[in-house]
């Protein structure tokens, strides 16, 4: 077998890694560990959150809309009056945050091709988990996330996401 180096280099194009510090973003992220900011790689989260949150995730409408998802609530045996107050559990991994002076920027690396994609339709594919990653930050650090953006390491794609 391989020694795990070995192997990790053998997996990893690191010219292409290379390619995303030469980016705004990643300029941002060598600025950042210049000034010993905080720099977070896949980090792990669990969360409680509202199942009334869901409308917002899941389709952009504030709480009091979430009428298109009421059968799926009806099903775990909800009623309305429940949304508010019963919570689901959610995990995840994000796969960059940064903090920055102006506060938390956070970068998602996706490894599939985007090409012919409209940055519309990255973001309808793309955006929710971004939006749950910066719920997660806030509600942890109690912070503010400023920026996300999705990285296409494929082809050094940058879409950012707000």
């Amino acid at each position: 077998a391989l020694p795990a180096a070995e192997e990790w280099r053998q997996a990893v194009n690191v010219a292409q890694v290379a390619l995303f510090y030469e980016t705004e973003v990643g300029k941002a992220l060598l600025t950042a560990v210049r000034q010993q900011q905080t720099v977070l790689r896949e980090c792990n989260f669990t969360l409680s959150l509202p199942i009334a949150m869901l409308g917002t995730f899941f389709l952009g409408k504030e709480p009091e809309e979430m009428t298109e998802i009421a059968p799926l609530l009806e099903t775990w045996q909800l009623l309305p009056e429940q949304w508010s107050t019963e919570q689901i559990f959610l995990q995840g991994a994000i796969d960059l945050a940064f903090h920055t002076e102006a506060g938390w920027v956070l970068v998602d690396y996706k490894s599939g091709w985007n090409a012919g994609l409209s940055d519309v339709v990255l973001l309808q594919k793309y955006g929710r988990q971004l939006q749950i990653y910066r719920y997660a930050i806030q509600q942890t650090l109690q912070e503010e996330v400023q920026a996300a953006y999705l990285y296409f390491t494929q082809n050094q794609r940058i879409v950012q996401v707000f």
